[in-house]
């Protein structure tokens, strides 16, 4: 393992299936596809705290606006992290 990688880099988590080297930012449309759930459900367990936050990359175009993105290794963390049917509280 290369221990010298640029602290910024963000580290491999256990039981993530997205290796970091591979991991890519993803829009909107993409996250609410993979979390099959619409867009307020998304933005409520964001506000909650339930969900990861996007991160906001600096858009350099010509209307200088910033982009809101997902981590794709954020977004299939939380999923893997989700209970299965029968662990669910009642």
């Amino acid at each position: 393992m290369n221990t010298n990688q640029p602290k910024t880099q963000q580290q491999h988590q256990p039981g993530s299936t997205i290796n970091p080297l591979d991991d890519r930012l993803i829009k909107l449309e993409s996250v609410l596809a993979r979390v099959n759930m619409s867009h307020p459900k998304l933005y409520a367990l964001i506000s909650a705290g339930k969900f990861p936050d996007a991160v906001a990359v600096p858009n350099t175009g010509p209307k200088m606006q910033r982009k809101t993105l997902w981590r794709l290794s954020d977004v299939v963390n939380w999923i893997q992290g989700l209970p299965f049917k029968g662990q669910l509280e009642k």
